[in-house]
């Protein structure tokens, strides 16, 4: 029969992967155009300030860490784990979009939104270390430390190249974007619920984290030897 944990892996990751090469900038701009209808929404009152969503998303996504690590054997605990990390990874996309609805973009709050995306990330990340390492488990405990190295270093790529103005036309591309990162990442916890092995999606977290990486250094290297020959 195999393992259904595996078998129900396999097949959503693939259809996942085929579909995120076919619709990655489709998806891109649908769900950036849902969170600016968001924060037009009455339900989001008007003085709310974006940093509010900011602090509060990297609250929820934190707070879900220790709950997983602690609570790894009782599937509601890890539920309301995975809700909190969904909810506040919302909330961090919709800080943005409420701060250019209200005229409130700053260099602060951008500052602040994309170091608080690193810190959640990283959070759940490590509590999978912790589980992975308390059941003595050795390849998945590699893959999760490979996993927040490699997805920090995503995000620095990122940063970098657009500090020396290397980052191309597309300065969030990749394979493990914000969104894939963040999918994987409540993969893994909705196969802890089911009590499946976690460490296949944290697996391939860390594969696409670092061909995303990749990636970026060699749009930046293409980026540099465009600008030298059109210098020249």
């Amino acid at each position: 029969m195999g393992n259904p944990g595996f078998i129900i892996f396999a097949i959503f990751a693939g259809v996942g992967l085929v579909l995120d090469l076919k619709v990655q900038t489709k998806y891109t701009r649908g769900v950036r155009g849902a969170m600016e209808k968001s924060a037009k929404s009455r339900w989001i009152p008007a003085g709310l300030h974006p940093s509010v969503l900011t602090l509060g998303g990297l609250l929820l996504c934190v707070a879900s860490a220790p709950v997983l690590y602690y609570e790894h054997d009782h599937w509601q605990w890890v539920a309301a784990a995975i809700i909190a990390f969904f909810v506040g990874s919302m909330l961090d996309v919709l800080d943005g979009s409420v701060a250019r609805q209200n005229g409130k973009t700053t260099p602060l709050g951008k500052f602040m939104d994309s170091n608080t995306d690193r810190i959640g990330e990283a959070a759940v990340l490590i509590a999978f270390v912790m589980l992975f390492r308390h059941r003595t488990e050795g390849w998945p405990l590699l893959c999760a430390a490979v996993a927040i190295f490699a997805s920090q270093a995503v995000s620095y790529a990122r940063s970098t190249a657009e500090a020396t103005g290397l980052q191309g036309k597309k300065p969030d591309s990749g394979l493990a974007r914000r969104a894939e990162r963040c999918t994987a990442i409540l993969g893994a916890m909705v196969w802890q619920a089911a009590g499946w092995n976690a460490a296949y999606w944290i697996g391939l977290l860390a594969i696409l984290c670092v061909i995303t990486v990749g990636q970026r250094w060699w749009t930046a290297i293409k980026e540099h030897y465009h600008q030298k020959t059109a210098r020249s």
